[in-house]
């Protein structure tokens, strides 16, 4: 059977035209009416939006239909339409073959899909009836264990790819048909909850872990309500565990009347952390046994591995201990709520206990590290202080070691002093140095400048430091060219010199 949907909208209320052609119906057309997405007028184009029209067919066992949608069509209205002709609702839908590289979600337009394709090829089941393809997308359930691809079968290449004639129908209201209008003699109504009762919490091909517990978080939540579950990670809290079977007859009446608890649920959620596993296939089982040995020991991986099937479900209370985790006590199906709720409350009680000791000893060890911090802070800094202290001292050490050398080499260059008796001219000259000492001194009025310069800097008053004046009239002679003789520079015959510091 195939059908082919086409939307328009003539004003307010537009509606869909379908179009059910019979495969053994000898032509006869069969016109049948759903609310979906709109288009602005006979050609589909909205109003200034794009106007590109997008051929999307669904396949169903051996049944498709095909629609004609605008680029503003959503994931969403696919999905009603899917419900209104396969009778399958929106919860139970399992999806396959949608284009890669998109997130897939109610409201994503096919225009957001960004294939660049207008044809989209889409096949729809019910959950738990499975999909031909292995690159499926559950919109409405957990994302499925990779498995063996399948090959999915082609339409049926007899199908009538023709445009067929297009019924528009005006509606006062938007609305889908119930799905149970579509069900044919074979098909039998049922709800979300038992289709979820009939789908394993987690596959036997199911390997990773995490991919399991997604699975398992959200076939529990089908099963015995959205509340059962959601529980807000938070750190430092004691961890809740779940062991599940489904051949056990206390699992049913455990889980939807303990776990789904008002007081369960708002104490799990306000004092514990949960996690969860289904142990009804044995690889699952063993797989199990190794995480709980991995963690919590082998004691903890016997007492699990003990416990028949008839006994589950099984809830251990994991609880902190002085140096990593322990297993503070293990229930089994035949509890009951007051049982569960005093272990729960014990549970945190044993936890916080630890948590308490371990605030303390967190504190102490702060403090000590804060202490060791300091000190090392303080070592720190006396050795950045002496590597200074050092640094100054060497430079010190160098620079009156350059002094020194420079005060050895200018006494060497010092004239030797002429006698008195000199038949040469003779300039005699009084030098008074800053720490209030006096030097008379002789030289030939010939000698230059930088001879009296280099005296007075082998008494260590090195011109750079120290400035050489005249007694009268006053002035600076050391700014004077040093190649001058004393005669020219009027250090002559007889002078006071003033060493002053610059």
């Amino acid at each position: 059977m195939c059908r082919r949907i086409l939307t328009s909208q003539g004003g307010d209320g537009g509606g869909v035209g379908v179009v059910d052609r019979g495969a053994e119906s000898n032509g006869t057309m069969v016109e049948t009416t759903a609310t979906g997405s709109r288009l602005t007028g006979s050609s589909g184009e909205g109003e200034g939006g794009d106007p590109t029209i997008y051929t999307v067919i669904l396949h169903h066992g051996n049944k498709h239909l095909e629609l004609s949608l605008n680029s503003t069509s959503t994931v969403s209205d696919i999905k009603k339409q899917a419900e209104s002709w396969a009778g399958i609702p929106v919860s139970q839908q399992q999806w396959s073959r949608w284009p890669p590289g998109k997130r897939i979600t109610d409201d994503l337009t096919l225009g957001e899909l960004g294939s660049g394709a207008t044809r989209l090829e889409l096949e729809v089941t019910r959950f738990g009836e499975g999909v031909g393809g292995a690159d499926h997308t559950l919109l409405n359930k957990p994302p499925q264990p990779a498995s063996k691809k399948k090959a999915r079968s082609e339409p049926d290449p007899d199908v009538e790819e023709v445009m067929e004639e297009v019924v528009v129908v005006s509606s006062e209201e938007d609305e889908f048909f119930d799905a149970d209008d579509f069900l044919t003699s074979e098909d039998t109504p049922i709800s979300t909850a038992t289709a979820a009762m009939k789908a394993p919490l987690i596959p036997q091909d199911c390997i990773e872990p995490t991919e399991a517990l997604m699975y398992f978080t959200e076939v529990f939540k089908k099963r015995y309500g959205p509340e059962a579950l959601d529980c807000p990670i938070r750190n430092r809290k004691p961890l809740f565990i779940y062991i599940h079977h489904d051949a056990s007859i206390l699992a049913n009446i455990f889980s939807s009347v303990l776990l789904c608890s008002e007081s369960v649920v708002s104490y799990l959620t306000a004092n514990y952390l949960t996690w969860a596993w289904d142990v009804t296939c044995s690889k699952h089982r063993d797989q199990l046994i190794g995480m709980v040995r991995a963690s919590f020991g082998n004691t903890a991986a016997t007492s699990v591995d003990d416990v028949k099937p008839d006994h589950l479900p099984l809830v251990l209370i994991v609880c902190k201990q002085k140096g990593g985790y322990n297993v503070y006590n293990i229930l089994h199906g035949d509890t009951d709520l007051d049982t569960l709720m005093m272990t729960l409350i014990g549970g945190v009680d044993s936890h916080q206990a630890q948590l308490e000791i371990d605030a303390r000893e967190e504190q102490e060890r702060l403090a000590r590290e804060r202490m060791i911090e300091e000190q090392d802070r303080a070592f720190k800094e006396s050795l950045e202080a002496d590597r200074k202290k050092k640094e100054q001292q060497d430079l010190e050490e160098a620079r009156q070691k350059g002094k020194e050398d420079t005060i050895q080499h200018m006494g060497q260059q010092v004239p030797p002093e002429p006698l008195a008796s000199s038949s040469e001219k003779l300039s005699l000259l009084k030098i008074r140095f800053p720490d209030g000492t006096t030097l008379s001194r002789r030289f030939l009025a010939t000698h230059t400048l930088e001879a009296l310069v280099n005296l007075v800097g082998s008494k260590g008053y090195l011109i750079s430091e120290y400035k050489l004046l005249s007694g009268y009239p006053r002035r600076d002679v050391s700014g004077l060219n040093y190649k001058m003789t004393l005669e020219e520079v009027g250090l002559f015959p007889q002078e006071t010199v003033f060493v002053e510091e610059r």
